[in-house]
């Protein structure tokens, strides 16, 4: 259900707007599709769940949030400045990813986002950070929640010229959510923000994978009979 969270840099980051605007595989001009915050730790950093401006997303990639602006939170700890977030991609299961292409039908797509919602709740129960303390040891601490902006896409990659056989490669069709989550996370009880690190969001996504995928399979049912 969810993939390997990929690193992202900053340049990537920030080239998701740079894509999208020149249409990019996702629904751009389509007023249901377009890319929007989530994660229960926006309101502390200052930002409102839902669709964001350009300079919006920039500043989130930055970690230049309100909060941090107003002086209500700082960064404590920021690893690897060049690595702003990490690709959380769920995968929605084939057949209903192509009813909702070929149909373009308002309520699969509320099923898709609602189902993707459900899906980063679970990864924020498990969101962690680890810190070493002064004699050496690793602690993990629980966070408040994570921030992440979630991109819709139509197709598994880029689709690339091939000038020797003349066709263009990739873009199998498949309708999926990339949520870009920030590395900034609130441990519990502090005003400052530190930085996750890899291993910190492979635990919380060994963690959600040992979630049945059947439980997943029985909550998109659900959702689709909702919305009928």
């Amino acid at each position: 259900m969810v993939s390997y969270p990929r690193p992202v840099t900053r340049a990537k980051a920030l080239g998701y707007f740079i894509k999208e605007s020149q249409g990019y595989n996702a629904f751009t001009e389509h007023p249901e599709f377009r890319p929007e915050f989530g994660g229960s730790l926006l309101p502390r950093l200052g930002l409102k769940p839902g669709p964001f401006t350009e300079d919006e997303y920039t500043d989130f990639i930055l970690g230049e949030f309100p909060a941090v602006q107003s002086g209500d939170l700082a960064i404590a700890y920021a690893s690897d400045s060049e690595r702003a977030a990490y690709d959380v991609t769920v995968t929605l299961p084939k057949d209903f990813s192509l009813q909702l292409l070929v149909s373009e039908d308002r309520r699969l797509f509320e099923v898709a986002r609602e189902l993707n919602r459900e899906v980063m709740k679970l990864f924020e129960q498990y969101a962690i950070v680890r810190v070493t303390d002064r004699n050496g040891r690793v602690q993990k601490l629980r966070v408040e929640g994570i921030a992440y902006a979630t991109w819709w896409h139509i197709s598994t990659r880029e689709r690339k010229p091939d000038a020797e056989r003349d066709i263009n490669t990739g873009g199998d069709p498949h309708f999926h959510p990339h949520n870009i989550v920030s590395k900034f996370v609130l441990p519990r009880g502090s005003s400052e923000l530190l930085g996750m690190v890899g291993k910190d969001i492979q635990i919380a996504r060994r963690a959600l994978n040992a979630v049945d995928d059947g439980a997943m399979a029985r909550k998109l049912r659900n959702l689709t009979r909702k919305r009928a």
